[in-house]
């Protein structure tokens, strides 16, 4: 018989109601494209480009999905 583990998610350092929403939702959305830059790295897509790259790259796509949001 097969042993129940508790699952542990992890805490924010802060709570999130403290934080702006549209921080909250330009975080969300780096995350989305970081996701995305990282699946494609394995492909070669950031030819080799330190995680730095990747994460800011995540967040100009961030801020321009947000930018496009507002004109919209």
């Amino acid at each position: 018989m097969m042993e129940k583990v508790q699952l542990q998610l992890p805490t924010t350092p802060y709570p999130l109601t403290t934080v702006p929403v549209y921080a909250r939702t330009r975080d969300e959305f780096a995350m989305a494209a970081l996701t995305g830059l990282l699946a494609s790295n394995a492909r070669g897509g950031l030819h080799g480009s330190p995680f730095a790259v990747a994460a800011e790259a995540a967040y100009a796509f961030a801020d321009a999905m947000l930018k496009k949001r507002e004109a919209s």
